[in-house]
C-alpha cells in the first residue's frame, strides 16, 4: 500500500538522480562529505564576506542536507529536503535526529527543485517545526463507473475504501469527483508535536513537485512560517501517482483486469488530485501550485551557492516572533519541569486531561506532577493568547 501513497514527478526524480550521479554520488552510497565548513559568498547586504557553513552528518545525504549557518547576529540552521522518496519512519526518525543539533534560533528549509515521494513522509513531518494542529490535504479520485468498479475490488478495499460511498453517490448524481478526504491520518500528522522550538522558514520554487508542493502547501495553511518561492509558485504538480503494473497486479484476476503493456514499457499517471486544507479549503493544488513570497535569483546565487537568497531568508528570520519551552522529566518525583522564554501562559494537559494554567515570564519554571499510570505530558506556551510552542512529552516508565 505504501507504493500508493506516493506523489512524485518522475521526469523531475530522474533529472534530480542524474544530478546525483554527476556531482554527488557519495551521497547514493550513503557517505557525507567530510569537510566540516565551506564559504559561501553573499551579497554586499553581507559587505562581501563568506558566510561559513558547517554540515552535520546525515543518516540519509541522498535525501537531506543538515547545516548551521554562521551569519550576523547568530548561526541559523539549514535543512535541504532533496526529496521525500525515503519512506515514512526512517524520514522522520532521522529528522528528530538531526534538528536537537541544529541552532534553535532559526531554521531555513529549502525544498527547491524537490521532486516528490511519500505522501506520509511529507506531511507527518510538518509536525515537527509547528506548535498549531496539522491538518493534512485532501484526496479526491475522479468519479466513473471503472473506479467504482475499482473501490469495490478486495486488492484495492484498504486503498480506496474511504471513496467508496462517495464514489456510489457521485456516480449517480453526476458528480466529477468522489468526496476529498486525506490519505494521511490526522491523529499520524499529530502524534509526535512540535520538536523544533525557533522560527521557521520554507523556501521552494517552479520546479518543487507532487509531495514537495503536499508539503508547501500543509506549510502555508498550517501557517507554520512564511514561505518564499522562486518564480511564482511551486510546480503545480500535485497528485497521488499510481504505477500501472502496481495496478494491473491489483486488479488481475477481476471483470476489470488490465492488459498487459509492450515488453520494457512503464506507465505512471496522477489517480488522485490533492486540495488544499484549512483556510484554503478545496482549492486545487495540481495546475495551480502553492504560491508565496516571491524572489528573483540573482547573479550570486548563481554563482555562489544561493548567497543573497540565504541571507534573505535570514533577514525574513530574524522579522518572527522567538520563544522556547524547554522540559525536563523526573521519573522518580513524577514531574515535568517546563521552563518558558517569550511566553506568558504554558497550560499543561496529562493524558489529555486539564493540569493547570501557569502565567509565567522569561526563565519562569513549571511543574507538572503526573499519576505513575501516565502516559503523555502535553504543554502548550502562549504569548498574547497565540499558540507559540508545545511539547508532547512521554512519561511512560
Amino acid at each position: 500500500m505504501l507504493r500508493r501513497t506516493r506523489a512524485v514527478n518522475p521526469a523531475a526524480a530522474a533529472v534530480r538522480m542524474a544530478k546525483m550521479l554527476f556531482f554527488a554520488p557519495e551521497a547514493l552510497v550513503g557517505e557525507t562529505p567530510a569537510t566540516p565548513k565551506r564559504a559561501v559568498s553573499v551579497s554586499g547586504r553581507a559587505r562581501g564576506r563568506g558566510l561559513a557553513a558547517s554540515t552535520i552528518r546525515t543518516t540519509i545525504p541522498d535525501t537531506l542536507r543538515v547545516q548551521s549557518l554562521q551569519v550576523p547576529g547568530g548561526a541559523v540552521g539549514y535543512l535541504r529536503i532533496w526529496a521525500f522518496d525515503t519512506d515514512p519512519e526512517p524520514f522522520v526518525a532521522e529528522l528528530l535526529r538531526v534538528l536537537p543539533l541544529l541552532p534553535q534560533g532559526g531554521l531555513i528549509v529549502d525544498v527547491r527543485g524537490n521532486p516528490g515521494g511519500y505522501i506520509l513522509a511529507a506531511e507527518h513531518a510538518l509536525q515537527l517545526f509547528t506548535p498549531k494542529p496539522i491538518e493534512p490535504v485532501r484526496f479526491s479520485v475522479l468519479a466513473t463507473p471503472f473506479t467504482r468498479t475499482m473501490a469495490a475490488e478486495r486488492g484495492l478495499a484498504e486503498d480506496l475504501g474511504p471513496w467508496q460511498a462517495s464514489l456510489d453517490a457521485a456516480v449517480r448524481n453526476g458528480e466529477l469527483y468522489a468526496q476529498p478526504v486525506p490519505i494521511s491520518e490526522p491523529a499520524d500528522c499529530n502524534a509526535i508535536g512540535q520538536r523544533y522550538p525557533g522560527p521557521v522558514l520554507l523556501v521552494g520554487d517552479t520546479n518543487t513537485y507532487s509531495s514537495g508542493d503536499i508539503f508547501s502547501a500543509g506549510w502555508v495553511d498550517n501557517a507554520i512560517g512564511p514561505f518564499v518561492c522562486v518564480g511564482e509558485a511551486t510546480g503545480a504538480g500535485g497528485a497521488n501517482v499510481w504505477e500501472y503494473a502496481e495496478l494491473k497486479k491489483a486488479l488481475q484476476g477481476t471483470p476489470i483486469a488490465l492488459p498487459p503493456l509492450a515488453s520494457g514499457i512503464g506507465l505512471s499517471f496522477a489517480f488522485r488530485r490533492a486540495t488544499r486544507s484549512g483556510p484554503s479549503e478545496g482549492l486545487t493544488i495540481e495546475d495551480v501550485g502553492i504560491a508565496g513570497t516571491p524572489y528573483a535569483m540573482t547573479r550570486n546565487d548563481l554563482l555562489a551557492g544561493n548567497g543573497d537568497l540565504l541571507m534573505h531568508c535570514v533577514e525574513l528570520l530574524r522579522r518572527e516572533p522567538s520563544s522556547a519551552l524547554a522540559f525536563a522529566v523526573d521519573a522518580a518525583a513524577r514531574k515535568v519541569t517546563l521552563t518558558a522564554s517569550g511566553l506568558d501562559r504554558i497550560d499543561a494537559f496529562v493524558d489529555g486531561h486539564p493540569a493547570g494554567s501557569f502565567a509565567v515570564g522569561d526563565g519562569a519554571t513549571v511543574a507538572v506532577p503526573f499519576a505513575a499510570s501516565a502516559k503523555v505530558v502535553d504543554a502548550v506556551g502562549f504569548s498574547d493568547d497565540e499558540i507559540r510552542q508545545r511539547r508532547r512529552i512521554s512519561v511512560k516508565g
